[in-house]
């Protein structure tokens, strides 16, 4: 080969190779947050051929690379790790609350209520205050919160509970809201018929959707006593359903998926003989708040688990013994012989979601025949 050819030959691999090695490093870029190549990044004037400086920069676009390569390879293991397969939200119904024909005052119900709150924010409770109101029926109240000076300030707030007793527990910080109110459920789960489960929620993470997301729930929970009452109904019409929970906000519904917690659930799932795929559907009451019927929660309540096998609290966003739990509910309602349903009060999340009014008490059956999705069938 003539020493011209010679040159050529290695003018073209030279350009080759950095053509390449762009291509990563944009890739790399791309999905790490930096928008396009900057010079001031890479030391690289993009307006010249590149090939002709690769000597020059080349050492500058590795270094680049490098402090980037961990943000690759998270990004990648995120895509490419289990995270269940969520209900399309055009399939996702949910039922408006209140029903049409479900006045503010109605007869006693025989089942038996117990409301389980865990108040680790005392600033909020003048607004639990008010929700729980609108349950104008017996109802017991188990509040749980994390210190001493806490709980004195809860006594002195709830001491006028008018619907029954009120009991308050002091636990150590772990396990959030979750594991406060699995522990008092297993004490009580043989006195009661239904639970509600609130808590003071804060969540930073939301930014400034965090204060609508707790009001929707709040609201399509206890929001008035006529949704209470709706509630109350949709329990005595079916002895086989297990769990109420608040349709998701269009914005959250991306952040419902296992993430690290996949091999985790698994083996808790496990535990009480429910089998779990990477394909598996996933569902479940996202921020915590729902009514549950006790038997649907059974098979979890008599599980031997403690505070230890939650993880001390240090601000965790996701991927805690807590957040398995917490997906896992309506798996354990189902393997326990029961279904769930959501609901919706008005509000943006209502507007935004596929919500079915209810009107009559055959509109109620009508919507479990038509709507009720199972994650394990």
């Amino acid at each position: 080969m003539s020493r011209q050819g010679s040159y050529a030959a290695r003018y073209r691999l030279t350009a080759i190779s950095s053509i390449g090695t762009l291509g990563l490093a944009t890739t790399c870029l791309y999905v790490t947050g930096v928008s396009g190549l900057d010079r001031n990044a890479l030391g690289v004037e993009l307006h010249a051929p590149i090939w002709k400086r690769y000597m020059q920069y080349k050492n500058r676009l590795f270094s680049f690379l490098t402090l980037n390569l961990n943000k690759f390879k998270k990004y990648i293991r995120n895509k490419s790790a289990p995270q269940g397969v969520l209900i399309s939200a055009k399939k996702d119904f949910s039922l408006e609350v209140p029903f049409q024909y479900v006045g503010p005052k109605r007869c006693s119900s025989a089942l038996r209520i117990a409301a389980v709150v865990h108040i680790f924010y005392t600033e909020l409770c003048d607004e639990l205050w008010l929700a729980l109101k609108n349950i104008d029926a017996p109802c017991d109240l188990y509040i749980t919160t994390n210190t001493a000076d806490k709980a004195n300030i809860l006594k002195r707030y709830f001491s006028k509970w008018p619907n029954g007793i009120v009991n308050i527990t002091v636990f150590n910080n772990r396990g959030r809201d979750i594991w406060p109110k699995l522990s008092i459920a297993q004490k009580i789960r043989d006195k009661y018929d239904l639970f509600l489960f609130l808590h003071s929620k804060k969540s930073p993470q939301a930014d400034s959707l965090g204060m609508e997301w707790k009001e929707h729930l709040i609201n399509s929970l206890i929001g008035s006593p006529e949704i209470f009452h709706s509630i109350l109904d949709a329990f005595e019409t079916f002895p086989n359903l297990g769990l109420i929970f608040p349709q998701h906000p269009k914005w959250l519904r991306k952040w419902m998926k296992w993430s690290k917690m996949y091999k985790r659930a698994s083996e808790f799932a496990n535990r009480i003989d429910i089998t779990l795929t990477k394909r598996s559907l996933l569902d479940f009451p996202a921020g915590s708040m729902y009514w549950a019927r006790s038997r649907a929660l059974d098979s979890l309540l008599k599980l031997d688990i403690s505070e230890y096998d939650f993880e001390e609290e240090k601000g965790q966003f996701n991927d805690t013994f807590a957040h398995v739990i917490e997906r896992m509910i309506c798996y354990i309602a189902e393997a326990n012989g029961y279904f769930w349903m959501k609901t919706v009060a008005d509000g943006p999340v209502r507007r935004a979601s596929r919500g079915v009014e209810i009107s009559t008490p055959n509109d109620l059956k009508s919507f479990r025949h038509n709507h009720v999705i199972s994650l394990t069938k």
